[in-house]
């Protein structure tokens, strides 16, 4: 991955790259756990999240996750 790119996202105001995969990450390991409202926003947030790492990847140039 080219770092700079990433530096370039956060002066935009979107998310880097690390912090898309840490929240994933910590709301990935809340699910489990989760009562079913719960479950149902983290399932729309992870859903979110899915479709944020696959734009950085297609914007890096690996397409394929």
């Amino acid at each position: 991955m080219h770092w700079s790119r990433e530096s370039e996202a956060g002066a935009r105001g979107q998310p880097s790259f690390p912090d898309l995969l840490a929240e994933y990450g910590r709301l990935a390991a809340e699910l489990p756990e989760a009562d079913p409202a719960r479950g149902a926003q983290l399932r729309q947030r992870l859903g979110e999240l899915d479709e944020q790492i696959d734009d950085w990847a297609q914007r890096v140039g690996t397409d394929r996750v």
